[in-house]
């Protein structure tokens, strides 16, 4: 399959109304990273700002899933902080 890309993003509802508040308040700028972050993570899903976090002893992962975090920063100071969490499922590329 030369030319599709082996990853998808799929939204989550919790993502879709953060996100909407979230622009509101930092107008195109945050979007345009924001977009641009998520093509990223089509083609590298472990950038060197995000890093592999534990989740709490309840929440078990299915087999070949993982809990990531990307730390990113869209303005100036602490407010400007943003962290991006995202489970990446790299067990379907061996299903065949």
């Amino acid at each position: 399959m030369t030319g599709s890309t082996p990853f998808l993003i799929e939204k989550s509802d919790n993502f879709n109304r953060f996100f909407k508040k979230l622009a509101k308040a930092y107008k195109s700028d945050f979007v345009e990273c924001i977009i641009e972050v998520l093509e990223d993570l089509i083609e590298d899903q472990y950038p060197i700002n995000s890093r592999n976090e534990p989740l709490p002893r309840k929440i078990e992962l299915p087999q070949g899933w993982s809990f990531h975090k990307l730390e990113l920063k869209v303005s100036k100071g602490a407010s400007g902080q943003i962290r991006l969490m995202y489970l990446v499922n790299i067990g379907f590329l061996f299903d065949f």
